[in-house]
């Protein structure tokens, strides 16, 4: 018998032993299957939510969630009427997100921009600002306002914050409704846009001849705080679609569009709580964070082509992945179930991604017009035209 000469040789004579006994436990376990079997650690298998529960509305052709808070949702459906089909009767539904349950409905106006903050329930109409108790529906008060349905309501500690026609912003008494303060565009053409309430100012975008800016006001007084320029001239329509605030990134994430000449440009800012930028990012639309990741929407070009998605570290906005679109299949970026973000491509069918690395966590086919995120359920609209009940049914982590 040759010897093994060295300590490579020494170490392969030591390891033959132990791959011999490996090969003939294998070699039993194939054709016994007894004790000795290999076991296989293999990942669990990928469960897709299930559904907690679904609502029909008869005669409605479509259904929309239009606020959420304390494990209630507010949905708002739509029945046609008129000769023509173009008129519209609106009704409110508060819902039990965890059941489904009805607690209360009432007719609405057509338009209304909701929120809902303090147990009670804004709804800012063209002519009026009213409020609901937000458990019973019962209607609390109801002021005239010229209401700027365009742009969101916003609330904070006992105040409701509005956009006027004409470009006013207007702090009112939650309690009662009475106009608290209000704050007019400095020149002709100028505008306010009001974005959020963060780190206890309200936030909102001005814009006029000299450029358009971020602002920071005191929300008790409407006084100016801090402001920072975010574009320059008039040359291209600029607006800040949203203003997202992460407190446990202490950023702002500001998506901006562009427009004019044919082109449609976006990108994404992330900002301290001083306003100054930390990083940007050009091409990208609608995001969603989980994990300190931020997934967006990422877009080819000026031209409004998608391209896929890409992943960003929320921090310093390095690029951790990316996913090109195959043909024209779209992905659009809904919100997160759990610690998945959620994708919803054409055809009906929904993704749950690991944020970090992009793999697939869970797939569901369903159709759907529309969906959205309310907490840890996934609610999935389908219009009711062409014969069809309208409904909305409610996924929940399995």
């Amino acid at each position: 018998m040759v010897q093994p000469r060295g300590r490579l040789g020494v170490l392969i004579a030591g390891l033959l032993p132990l791959l011999s006994a490996a090969a003939t436990s294998e070699a039993a376990s194939k054709g016994s299957g007894g004790p000795h079997a290999v076991s296989i650690a293999r990942r669990p298998p990928r469960e897709a939510p299930r559904t907690a529960w679904e609502q029909e509305f008869p005669g409605a052709s479509r259904v929309r969630l239009v606020a959420a808070r304390g494990g209630r949702v507010l949905l708002q459906s739509g029945y046609p009427s008129g000769p023509e089909g173009d008129q519209w009767t609106w009704r409110l539904h508060s819902v039990e997100l965890e059941s489904g349950k009805e607690h209360w409905r009432r007719e609405a106006s057509a338009w209304f921009a909701p929120l809902v903050d303090a147990g009670r329930l804004y709804l800012l109409q063209t002519s009026a600002l009213l409020a609901l108790d937000w458990g019973t529906g019962r209607k609390l008060w109801s002021t005239p306002a010229k209401g700027d349905l365009s742009h969101p309501l916003l609330a904070r500690n006992g105040r409701v914050f509005y956009r006027e026609r004409g470009g006013a912003v207007v702090a009112a008494d939650g309690a009662g409704g009475h106009q608290l303060w209000g704050l007019a565009p400095p020149r002709e053409f100028a505008r306010f846009h009001p974005l959020a309430i963060a780190s206890d100012c309200l936030y909102l975008q001005r814009t006029g001849a000299e450029g358009h800016y971020l602002a920071a006001l005191d929300p008790a007084t409407g006084t100016a705080v801090q402001e920072v320029r975010l574009e320059r001239g008039e040359d291209l329509d600029y607006v800040v679609t949203a203003l997202h605030w992460a407190p446990e990134q202490r950023r702002f994430f500001l998506q901006e569009v562009k427009t004019g000449a044919g082109i449609d440009f976006r990108s994404l800012r992330a900002l301290r709580p001083d306003l100054t930028e930390v990083w940007r990012r050009e091409h990208l639309g609608r995001f969603a964070l989980a994990e300190g990741v931020l997934v967006c929407e990422a877009w080819k070009n000026v031209h409004n082509e998608r391209q896929g998605l890409m992943a960003l570290d929320a921090g310093n906005g390095r690029v951790l992945w990316e996913r090109t679109e195959k043909g024209q299949e779209g992905h659009s970026v809904i919100g997160t179930l759990g610690n998945t973000v959620v994708i919803a491509q054409e055809h009906g069918k929904l993704r749950g991604l690991q944020p970090r690395t992009g793999r697939e966590v869970w797939s569901l086919s369903v159709p759907f017009t529309h969906v959205r995120a309310a907490g840890d359920t996934l609610l999935v609209f389908s219009d009711g035209e062409a014969g069809k009940l309208a409904r909305v049914s409610a996924l929940t982590r399995p």
